[in-house]
């Protein structure tokens, strides 16, 4: 997904990489807007790898 390899995920790349996966136009930009709205703590308009684990595993507590 990190199509410039700076460790970081921007909307951009996302929307991107959803789109090689197949993923229609409304789905896309639901998807974008909700994941950035939950991990993008910084607010910095991208998704770092330390702020995607920390959602990862607290979403993974819950269900457990």
């Amino acid at each position: 997904m990190d199509l410039d390899g700076d460790g970081k995920v921007t909307e951009d790349e996302l929307e991107q990489f959803l789109q090689r996966k197949g993923i229609d136009d409304q789905h896309r930009s639901t998807i974008v807007q909700e994941l950035f709205q939950k991990c993008d703590d910084d607010g910095s308009g991208s998704i770092e790898l330390v702020e995607f684990v920390h959602h990862y595993v607290e979403t993974k507590n819950q269900l457990v």
